[in-house]
């Protein structure tokens, strides 16, 4: 890797090289204080270069008909510009990474910060929206443990804007995990109870409606059985039950941390019905029907 480093003169393809040697040689052997050099080395290179380094790579890459240098494309050049744009991303949030499993939060936040205003302001294509909801997810976790907690608040509910807007619909997993988390905030760190429930509840009534189109695709599917769910539908049907007694039990935590006794016992007898409290249909998703009527209980 090194050989290749010196035979080259492109920045680009140098800041690839030391990207490599920092995830396949350093972090995998915790040697976190060395990668982050390499990964402070590749940003430089790449921040370095300019249009002329985005032409001289796009002079690299052109295919063998086309020998004449003047007859570059701007989808050739546009290429490798947004190719520069994206290696610039992925170093900021892998040294991001580093800084965090290195146990500097601080520092760690400000890279993260940093990919993402580059992603937001700087980029000249638009990024793709599951990194920035990933960036969101992830800028929320470290400002908890900053305790910053308003901004990290912030952080999730624009993850929840973006993913809603991505996906087209609140009717999927990843937005009821979102609930989850910002319940988790306003429970633990705000102590505002009310509005955890509430995030428990928009969070519930997405799986439930995820459930009950669960149920009604098993209903259709003819690989399917009383005995027997086909694998997609198996894991799909698992799923739900997961997030269902997830939330529930999160319900029914917070009614009793509350003193709210009855509700808690309430949100308990729900989570039971929601798995329609049997052997049978813990079978027929592949699961052992006795470990089902215990978890109820």
């Amino acid at each position: 890797l090194k050989q290749q480093i010196h035979s080259t003169n492109s920045k680009h393809t140098k800041a690839s090289v030391y990207c490599r040697i920092a995830n396949e040689i350093h972090i995998p052997t915790d040697q976190y204080d060395l990668a982050l050099e390499c990964l402070q080395t590749a940003l430089n290179l790449v921040s370095r270069s300019n249009s002329v380094d985005s032409l001289d790579e796009a002079f690299l890459n052109l295919d063998d008909e086309e020998d004449d240098p003047n007859q570059v494309s701007d989808t050739t050049l546009n290429t490798a510009t947004r190719n520069r744009e994206i290696i610039k991303l992925q170093l900021y949030q892998t040294k991001a990474d580093v800084l965090f499993r290195l146990g500097r939060i601080e520092q760690a936040w400000d890279e993260y910060e940093k990919a993402y205003q580059y992603a937001m302001t700087t980029m000249s294509y638009p990024p793709n929206p599951a990194e920035v909801a990933k960036m969101l997810y992830k800028l929320g976790r470290i400002c908890i443990k900053l305790r910053r907690i308003p901004t990290a608040i912030q952080y999730f509910e624009q993850e929840l804007e973006v993913t809603q807007r991505t996906l087209g619909t609140s009717r999927h997993f990843s937005v009821s995990r979102i609930y989850h988390e910002l319940a988790t905030v306003h429970d633990r760190y705000q102590n505002d109870h009310r509005r955890a429930l509430q995030c428990l509840q928009d969070a519930y009534e997405i799986e439930n409606q995820l459930y009950t189109q669960c149920q009604h695709e098993i209903d259709e599917c003819r690989q399917c059985s009383a005995i027997r769910y086909c694998p997609r539908h198996q894991q799909y049907f698992k799923d739900c039950i997961h997030q269902l007694h997830e939330t529930k039990n999160s319900q029914g935590r917070i009614h009793y941390k509350l003193g709210n006794f009855e509700k808690a016992l309430e949100a308990s007898l729900q989570h039971t019905n929601a798995l329609g409290g049997g052997s049978a249909v813990a079978t027929a998703a592949g699961g052992d029907g006795a470990d089902a009527d215990v978890d109820n209980q």
